[in-house]
């Protein structure tokens, strides 16, 4: 009987093992692709390996913004510390409600008599003891309200924290990207006069053959064409560890090439040229996010006081139960029970506690008073150097731009010189070493120039993903 039962039950198994497999193999085979994880699916972590493996991702301002927005591990943090203070704030509201428990003992006697007169009472049954107590703190003093007070600023100070962490991230991005390509440009100058000297070379070989040139001239250019080819290798290694830096702060892959949209580092406008330093200076005190946390932790650290303050006034305690027991659940009214107490809590540790909370209290309200003075008083410091950064890197700029166009002017002079035998090679190397020392001067200035820029705007509490996408030349 029990193998037929078991076989039975077998035969029952198999059934529905059948069942399950034949659709799952013929889903598998005819719809493979939903048999496999898409490139979509995949955790952010690996997502540009799998979609972006072995392409060439072009890196511009917008994008730059971009990732940052969507892969900064540092803003990422300051969302988990927001949410963080979200739920402590939301916390705080406890205070205001009372707590209530319940409980429902059973007690079962077995195996006993009680003698009360002359027939026993038997002890075998079930006794219960259901109760519900409720129980309410008031805090004569208001330390909930303030604590309240406490956790919100807090929580406002948090938000305006990412704004803040958003800008630095921005700049530091922003210094690196202008690095890039600065680095980018000097390899393309690099590479441009190294192309110039071996053609020059070749025409000095060609004069050497003819019986015009000299040996010395060949030689002359050969030392200038290996100094070529070592700016190129160092240009090409500061191009390769800026890349490096900002594929690291963007949080890209290491598995993504990445090229900047254009080769030559150009000069952007970033701010209003109009402005004048004192309006500089009131949009600064207006939009500053890190002056908005301080004022926020001023109210916190004077709600903090205000919550100390309250510990030295009595709480009061309100309690109460009801309670029943018997043998029936269902009817426990001639044996119910209720209660009311009242509890005074005047001076927890004889105010010892309280008193030192309200000194450290005030001191630190007095701290964050303190910090915003000060921090007003640098913030004119430093928007005035910003603010005259910039005014010098521009006329930098138009004096480097200058002598780039006459070095080039004098290089294609020399030229000239040489091919018609009124000039020398020695001038025809020397213009070309300007013109090269020019152009890396130029790419500089104009770096030089974009970061001052970043840092004006960062100084004024405007370097905004706004700011940064609408950059024009």
């Amino acid at each position: 009987m029990k193998n037929m039962i078991y076989k039975a039950f077998n035969n029952k198994l198999k059934k529905k093992i059948l069942l399950i497999l034949i659709p799952a193999i013929f889903f598998s085979c005819f719809f493979p692709a939903y048999s496999k994880q898409k490139p979509s699916q995949v955790k952010n972590a690996d997502k540009d390996v799998v979609t972006l493996k072995g392409k060439v991702v072009t890196i511009n301002l917008q994008s730059i913004v971009e990732y940052i927005l969507t892969q900064s591990i540092d803003l990422n943090i300051v969302k988990a510390q927001i949410e963080q203070a979200k739920y402590i704030y939301r916390r705080s509201f406890a205070s205001f409600l009372p707590s209530i428990s319940g409980q429902l003992p059973v007690e079962k006697f077995q195996g006993g008599e009680i003698f009360y007169g002359p027939i026993p009472v038997s002890l075998d049954r079930l006794t219960y003891r259901p109760a519900i107590s409720a129980d309410y703190q008031i805090f004569t003093g208001g330390k909930p309200i303030f604590d309240m007070w406490v956790y919100k600023n807090q929580y406002i100070r948090t938000k305006i924290s990412y704004d803040t962490n958003l800008q630095k991230t921005l700049l530091e991005a922003c210094k690196m990207y202008f690095e890039w390509l600065k680095n980018s440009s000097d390899v393309e100058v690099a590479n441009q006069a190294l192309k110039e000297i071996e053609v020059q070379l070749e025409y000095n070989n060609s004069r050497l053959k003819a019986g015009f040139g000299t040996q010395l001239e060949v030689l002359q250019t050969k030392t200038l064409m290996s100094d070529r080819k070592n700016l190129v290798l160092k240009a090409e290694n500061k191009k390769d560890s800026s890349r490096i830096n900002l594929a690291t702060l963007l949080n890209i892959s290491p598995a993504m090439e990445m090229e900047p949209e254009k080769t030559f580092i150009e000069p952007l406008v970033l701010w209003d040229k109009n402005l004048t330093l004192p309006q500089l200076y009131d949009i600064s005190t207006k939009t500053r996010p890190d002056i908005k946390e301080l004022t926020y932790f001023i109210a916190q650290a004077k709600a903090e006081y205000s919550s100390s303050i309250a510990d030295l006034f009595p709480s009061i305690n309100v309690g109460g139960y009801l309670r029943g027991i018997g043998p029936d659940i269902n009817a426990l009214d001639n044996s119910a029970q209720g209660a009311l107490s009242l509890n005074f809590n005047l001076l927890r540790n004889l105010g010892v506690g309280s008193w030192n909370n309200i000194k450290t209290a005030k001191a630190r309200f007095k701290e964050a008073a303190l910090n915003k003075e000060k921090l007003l008083n640098d913030i004119y410091k430093t928007i005035a150097q910003s603010y005259y950064d910039c005014k010098f890197y521009e006329q930098q700029l138009q004096v480097t731009k200058e002598k780039m166009k006459d070095a080039k002017e004098a290089y294609r002079i020399a030229l000239a010189r040489l091919k018609t035998g009124v000039g020398l090679n020695l001038e025809v190397i020397q213009a070309q070493s300007e013109l090269t020392k020019s152009n890396l001067e130029y790419q500089t200035s104009v770096r030089d120039y974009n970061v001052s820029q970043l840092n004006l705007l960062f100084e004024c509490g405007q370097l905004t993903p706004d700011k940064i996408q609408t950059a024009f030349k």
